[in-house]
């Protein structure tokens, strides 16, 4: 639904950036068939408001100081 698409190779590092306009869950998954386990790679992103998410880093890096 956040209409990305990305290659992914073993072994390597990618990287991919979009600024979602709506909050909600959206679902990752395979977009071409790629062997044995293509149907298990999913995945969700949660997009969430800007403050929450904020508050979201100060949590954990309050949590990695203790």
């Amino acid at each position: 639904s956040l209409g990305l698409k990305q290659d992914a190779f073993p072994g390597e590092w990618n990287e991919i950036k979009t600024r979602p306009t709506e909050t909600g869950n959206h679902q990752l998954y395979c977009a071409e068939y790629c062997g044995q386990g293509h149907s298990q790679m999913l995945g969700s992103v949660e997009v969430v408001p800007e403050d929450e998410y904020d508050d979201y880093l100060v949590e954990q890096w309050l949590s990695a100081q203790s």
